[in-house]
């Protein structure tokens, strides 16, 4: 996950990368136990990544809605990093003019719930 979080940063890379990854990437970022932490923590950051590019955001958001929502209401401290990348995906794809009306009913509760945390 680490070398797919690695190559996810490379522009030519994103469109294709989601093509080729959206499942792993999807399935590792929704790994509950504390021993797959870190492999979460690889794939939210890839799925991060790969959101910047415009082509992503609407399949995204149908992929991995509920891996994004869940994963940004993590309330613990260990789970920081996952959240935020969550959140900052979530970002991402509501730029996409698609996603603004399903976003705002899927993710509503979520994105409400994270901005009461203490911190991000």
């Amino acid at each position: 996950l680490r070398s797919l979080l690695n190559l996810a940063v490379y522009n030519a890379n994103k469109r294709p990368m989601w093509i080729a990854t959206q499942e792993a990437l999807v399935t590792a970022s929704q790994l509950t136990s504390s021993a797959d932490r870190m492999c979460r923590k690889y794939a939210l950051q890839a799925l991060f990544n790969l959101s910047f590019d415009e082509a992503n955001r609407g399949p995204m958001w149908i992929a991995a809605q509920a891996a994004l929502v869940t994963a940004s209401q993590l309330a613990s401290p260990a789970d920081r990093a996952c959240r935020e990348y969550a959140l900052e995906t979530l970002a991402n794809l509501s730029v996409d003019k698609a996603n603004k009306r399903p976003m705002w009913f899927a993710a509503r509760a979520a994105l409400i719930t994270a901005s009461q945390l203490a911190s991000p």
